[in-house]
């Protein structure tokens, strides 16, 4: 995760977010939430990848990242709803505590 802070190519970025996704998501429920835990220490680094929007690759991986990892729902809804980033709402997984941001959100999308 310490490489994300650096400076690195976009395809360097999504290898390592693929990479970093299968660690936290696999079939050893054990390892998986090791990775879980440890990837919730730099949460801020899947936020930042997702407002940098190198490329839809690495915002998607981002997206996946947090939707297995981020505790606080609202903020994840919220933050997809601010206009920040521009995700389908189904990658948030629930809607935001502001409607009204949420269908900004969406007429933004069918555009």
């Amino acid at each position: 995760m310490a490489a994300l802070t650096q400076e690195l190519s976009v395809g360097a970025r999504t290898e390592i977010l693929d990479l970093l996704l299968r660690l936290i998501h696999n079939d050893d429920e054990d390892v998986s939430e090791a990775c879980q835990q440890a990837a919730r220490q730099g949460l801020w680094l899947f936020y930042a990848e997702i407002a940098a929007a190198r490329g839809p690759d690495t915002v998607a991986y981002a997206c996946d990242i947090l939707k297995l990892i981020e505790s606080d729902r609202t903020r994840l809804s919220d933050y997809g709803a601010s206009g920040r980033f521009d995700v389908r709402p189904s990658w948030i997984g629930s809607q935001p505590s502001d409607p009204q941001a949420f269908e900004t959100l969406c007429r933004r999308l069918r555009a």
